[in-house]
């Protein structure tokens, strides 16, 4: 596959797949996520490190993936591995309010 993600990722198509997964893939993809999203939108979080975001949330909201999301079990794996992934490279820049902003989200999700 040569699409590149980054042009694929937007705030709306963002909001609208953690909705439509979320219940799936459960909390702590979902955390993940939503961590990478508020330290997207951190000015102080360093390009390349919104590149490395973007990239991984694009991926997640790509259509076509490298497991179709429709597999049960086994269609959401590869999103899962991507966000850790993104989480593990920009780990340095998680600050205590992207976590309180994920969690009040997640709240919001899970109830």
């Amino acid at each position: 596959m040569s699409e590149n993600y980054n042009n694929h990722y937007n705030e709306s198509a963002f909001w609208d797949k953690i909705k439509d997964v979320g219940k799936k893939i459960g909390k702590i993809p979902v955390e993940n996520t939503l961590l990478l999203y508020y330290i997207l939108q951190d000015e102080d979080t360093p390009i390349i490190d919104k590149g490395i975001i973007v990239g991984a949330l694009g991926y997640l909201i790509f259509p076509m993936d490298l497991i179709p999301d429709t597999i049960p079990f086994l269609g959401l794996t590869d999103d899962a591995t991507t966000l850790a992934n993104a989480i593990r490279k920009v780990y340095k820049n998680i600050k205590i309010e992207h976590r309180r902003k994920a969690k009040e989200q997640i709240d919001k999700f899970f109830g």
